[in-house]
């Protein structure tokens, strides 16, 4: 359930992206995603890798693994978003062609919020270790009911929540949705 609620809140996005703007913009950003979700990889692995010794371990030894992996976990996700930075338009080239170029600045929007992830990625998987799997699910359920919420509004106002119309403005909001939802 919880991998399912974590995954609703992760793609409600696109149609956040797709209620705004036409079937090419959201293929664009749904490209810009695909991409910037290879990183996550670093995390999750990070995470398999630290739960079983939260678990295991009781006090302050799994009180002083937790920060440490954070802090390595960023540093290598702050490098990896540099590079992917960086990389974006000749990856996204290589990947999926040269039409889908004008997502590279989609993805450069995205990654502030993948390195914010990468995070609470670890922070999760700590959290269930320790026996509150609760909290991780209440931020996510949190997250998907506001940008339903969210969405519900703009279409009822007639406004659009992505500044600008283009899909780098859909990454922003999106990425302040993510924000907003992991930092509750």
């Amino acid at each position: 359930m919880l991998r399912g609620v974590a995954l609703s809140h992760y793609r409600i996005d696109l149609f956040l992206v797709h209620s705004f703007l036409d079937l090419e913009q959201t293929g664009l950003y749904a490209t810009a995603v695909a991409l910037g979700e290879m990183l996550w990889m670093v995390p999750q692995a990070m995470g398999r890798v630290l739960f079983p010794t939260v678990v295991r371990d009781r006090g302050t030894d799994r009180d002083r693994l937790t920060p440490i992996v954070c802090r390595h976990t960023f540093w290598i996700m702050v490098i990896l978003c540099g590079v992917l930075a960086l990389l974006r338009r000749p990856l996204v080239a290589i990947f999926f062609g040269r039409e889908f170029l004008p997502s590279a600045s989609a993805l450069l929007a995205l990654l502030p919020g993948i390195l914010a992830m990468s995070i609470q990625e670890v922070v999760g998987t700590d959290l269930q270790g320790r026996g509150r799997p609760l909290a991780v699910t209440a931020a996510a359920g949190t997250g998907f009911v506001v940008n339903l919420a969210l969405i519900d509004h703009s279409r009822s106002n007639r406004t659009s929540p992505l500044p600008g119309h283009h899909t780098g403005g859909g990454s922003w909001r999106v990425l302040m949705f993510h924000y907003l939802c992991e930092h509750q």
